[in-house]
């Protein structure tokens, strides 16, 4: 659930998260990039949709 109410913060773009582009993968899979939250010029989030299902990945901690 927490998973949840975060992607819907990110989508209203709230708390200084910016969405750089959504792509729409094979399958009705989409992904955004959720660039620069603390300056430096990189995504450090990705938010993947399947089926109504959000995934957010944290690039900065995985070292992407």
């Amino acid at each position: 659930m927490a998973v949840l109410v975060l992607g819907a913060s990110l989508a209203r773009g709230q708390e200084g998260f910016r969405s750089d582009k959504t792509v729409t993968l094979t399958g009705g899979i989409s992904a955004t990039a959720w660039h620069d939250l603390d300056g430096d010029g990189r995504s450090e989030l990705i938010v993947l949709k399947k089926n109504g299902a959000l995934e957010v990945r944290d690039v900065a901690a995985s070292g992407s």
